[in-house]
């Protein structure tokens, strides 16, 4: 494994590789970007060239080509090592995967398993019919292995086992099922298969290894059988974080700098058929923000194609609400009433190339929606427009980009700007309330952010003093003890600085003036420490809501809008 690891590290640098999925720019003997693993406005990932490796003083990631694929792939180190291999066009022996035996077993089997299905799809005339008339190709077929699960109960459980394969570890891939009554039964006859008449299409990791399946169902239609059924979750397989077609759309995203998502497996289908490569499909599940991150580190905007019916519509603006939280850009296309993605291609394609291409921002998308339904009702639209569309524009972290939507807004229904900002703010904090489920002070993320500025503030001082250099003024320690509520330099060990050199090659490679450094690093820290403010004031403000004190209310609201506005000066700081 070693001998295999080495043969792609010689082959592929660490500024290849990086910059194939984020832009770096060049910051002395190292390249620096805005990290791709957390949300920043400034950059604060570095890749160092002459170590192979990269980290982010705002989130703490670091590690070399294989930790970084691991984590923007979201695969583990065989799937990190399988990508890079082929891109390194090292060859990999079965060998190589014997440190993961246990996880290749499994992989093995959901590849027979894809087998299976797709021979068995070969032999069934009637299912083949129906996915052309859908449209569907018979490249595309081949291209996404679309298969058939027969109706009889035990004809996959039967071909692995022959393949094979312990039982077990079938059902742990979640293919097979146990029969729950306790009657007496031979052997192999306590199993039975998950997916039965349905056509399946496999679900894969980002490095194009099976690891699930979304079976749709085929035969006669009965309120008992969902249209479709998906994997279980399973060791390899998590909803959560996998969305259809990722592994095909990764480098249509970064080459269109957007990602299109549409719902189910033939709406995808049918969207890559036709050259829109950048799609990517919920499995009948919400928008988690792993998804969001997925995506976001692609690209960060977004066009959000869902049926063109009021529940499609509903859906794309609960979709386009988490990627609004995760500072993306959001568009949705208007698709004909009562269609969906699949069948707009299939009739017309040139519908779904204009609805891509005429995708309006989320807000004008809502204001559009909302002026078609409450058509002659003046009073009653300038409710939805406030209670509905201020909250996202609320989400919207972009300063500029906020501005020209209140612009709108205020001219649309006849008011002045500094109305709209009010109500915003008003209706925006409501929606904070409503929407809240549990205190969430200082999370992992954001304690590591804090430990990370700390530590980087006290190894770049130490070094300062160290080398009696005058680029950080003689009060800068008691600010920083100020900051944080003790002094971080009592009993402290100074070698524990030492052990990051990318640190003090940061602040050296690129900073003259060290003071103006230490400034900024200083105004970061102070953002973290007022986002604590607001999160504790926010839920004791949740707790006087419930207990019905409204003048505790009212001091805690001005509290959180006094916070507001100072981490909004704070941020205006750092990016100036």
């Amino acid at each position: 494994m070693s001998n295999v690891t080495q043969q792609v590290k010689d082959r592929l640098g660490i500024t290849d590789v990086v910059s194939s999925y984020i832009k770096l720019d060049k910051s002395g003997k190292n390249l620096k970007a805005r990290c791709p693993f957390h949300n920043e406005k400034t950059a604060s990932f570095y890749v160092s060239p002459e170590r192979e490796s990269y980290y982010c003083f705002g989130c703490g990631e670091h590690g070399d080509i294989f930790t970084f694929v691991e984590k923007i792939e979201g695969v583990d180190f065989m799937g990190a090592l399988k990508t890079l291999a082929e891109r390194a066009g090292v060859e990999l022996s079965k060998e190589a995967f014997k440190k993961n035996e246990a996880d290749q077993t499994l992989y093995r089997i959901l590849e027979d398993a894809v087998a299976f299905f797709v021979q068995t799809l070969g032999q069934t005339p009637l299912a083949k019919k129906y996915l052309s008339e859908r449209g569907v190709t018979d490249k595309t077929i081949t291209s996404f292995q679309i298969g058939f699960a027969p109706a009889s109960w035990r004809s996959l459980y039967e071909y692995l086992v022959k393949r094979g394969h312990n039982k077990s570890n079938i059902e742990k891939v979640g293919l097979i099922k146990q029969k729950q009554d306790s009657g007496v039964k031979t052997a192999g006859q306590e199993y039975y298969d998950t997916f039965r008449s349905r056509i399946m299409f496999p679900i894969f990791d980002p490095s194009g290894r099976p690891i699930a399946f979304s079976g749709r169902h085929f035969g006669e239609e009965s309120p008992e059988a969902p249209k479709y059924i998906n994997s279980p979750e399973t060791p390899l397989f998590k909803k959560g974080n996998v969305l259809y077609g990722f592994e095909k759309a990764k480098t249509g995203i970064r080459k269109y700098n957007f990602s299109i998502l549409v719902e189910g497996p033939i709406d995808l289908i049918m969207a890559h058929q036709y050259g829109f490569t950048n799609t990517v499909a919920v499995m009948g599940t919400a928008l988690t923000q792993e998804h969001v991150e997925k995506l976001r580190r692609l690209s960060h905007n977004m066009v959000v194609a869902l049926d063109g019916d009021s529940a499609g519509v509903q859906s794309a603006l609960k979709t386009s609400r988490r990627a609004l939280e995760a500072d993306m850009d959001v568009k949705c296309a208007l698709l004909p009433e009562g269609s969906d993605p699949a069948d707009v291609l299939k009739t017309n394609p040139d519908i779904w190339k204009k609805a891509v291409r005429e995708a309006k921002h989320v807000v004008l998308f809502l204001i559009e929606h909302l002026t078609r339904t409450h058509k002659g009702d003046d009073r009653a639209f300038k409710q939805h427009i406030r209670n509905e569309v201020l909250p996202f524009m609320s989400l919207i972290q972009n300063k500029i980009d906020q501005k020209h939507f209140i612009d709108i807004v205020a001219k649309l229904i006849g008011v002045d700007t500094s109305v709209i900002e009010e109500e915003m703010v008003k209706v925006a904090f409501q929606d904070t309330l409503n929407t809240y489920e549990a205190p969430k002070i200082a999370p992992r993320e954001h304690d590591i952010r804090k430990n990370v500025l700390l530590r980087q503030l006290v190894a770049i001082i130490l070094t300062q003093k160290h080398r009696k250099t005058d680029g950080v003024t003689n009060d800068t320690q008691e600010k920083l003890a100020a900051l944080v509520g003790y002094d971080p330099f009592e009993n402290i060990d100074e070698s524990f600085y030492q052990e990051d050199m990318f640190q003090l090659e940061k602040a050296e490679a690129e900073f003259g003036d060290m003071g103006l450094h230490v400034d900024e690093l200083l105004l970061l820290l102070q953002e973290e420490f007022l986002k604590d403010r607001y999160a504790q004031a926010r839920e004791k403000l949740v707790d006087a809501e419930r207990s019905g004190d409204e003048l505790r209310m009212a001091e805690l609201l001005q509290e959180c809008m006094d916070i507001s506005r100072e981490l909004r000066s704070t941020r205006i700081k750092n990016v100036h």
